[in-house]
């Protein structure tokens, strides 16, 4: 039976920079990447339950601040993998099945666009290196009473994506693919403007 998988990558704009969450993944359950760095939440779709359903379930489980209230935009990659990816995947538009430990795995990746003024009421840090965001990720408080993720950081954008790129082995594998369609998305928004 397949089992099917929600990411979804938190960022804010401010300032005209764009800005990514990290949190240290801190779950105790085997096989769950304890230790890596995660770019928002993520979790498995429950019976019965659209990936958007999940996305607000998971939300309210592992960052249970954010209200939908909150949030600016919600854009939607339908096929990105929620469990095993790797750098510079191509997907088309359909979700892809994919095998992780014994059990199919189809992924759902969202892109969530937070409020400037609901970060801001957070209380949220904004750190421009990398090291010290991930350094306060080690140290920072649980975001929840389940203890999944440290209290986010929010780094820029470019940062995340040279994480993913030189070192996607401390990352949670969804969000590699995930930072790989947000860098796509990006890059045309600059290229346009560019233009």
């Amino acid at each position: 039976m397949p089992r099917f998988g929600t990411a979804a990558l938190l960022f804010v704009k401010k300032n005209g920079k764009t800005y990514v969450a990290v949190s240290e993944r801190r779950t105790t359950k085997p096989g769950r990447w304890k230790g890596t760095v995660s770019f928002g939440f993520s979790g498995g779709l429950k019976e019965g339950e659209t990936p958007l359903a999940t996305l607000k379930r998971e939300m309210g489980e592992e960052l249970p601040f954010i209200r939908t209230s909150h949030i600016k935009k919600i854009i939607d990659f339908i096929g990105i993998p929620a469990y095993i990816s790797k750098p510079g995947t191509v997907l088309g538009d359909e979700q892809i099945p994919i095998q992780h430990e014994g059990e199919e795995i189809a992924g759902h990746g969202f892109l969530v666009e937070l409020k400037p003024k609901a970060v801001k009421k957070f209380g949220i840090e904004f750190e421009n290196d990398l090291q010290r965001a991930l350094q306060k990720a080690k140290t920072n408080k649980p975001s929840s009473n389940s203890n999944e993720l440290s209290f986010p950081t929010f780094i820029p954008a470019s940062e995340a994506i040279r994480l993913t790129r030189e070192h996607p082995e401390r990352v949670m594998p969804h969000f590699v693919s995930l930072v790989t369609a947000f860098e796509a998305k990006f890059n045309r928004e600059w290229q346009r403007k560019k233009n």
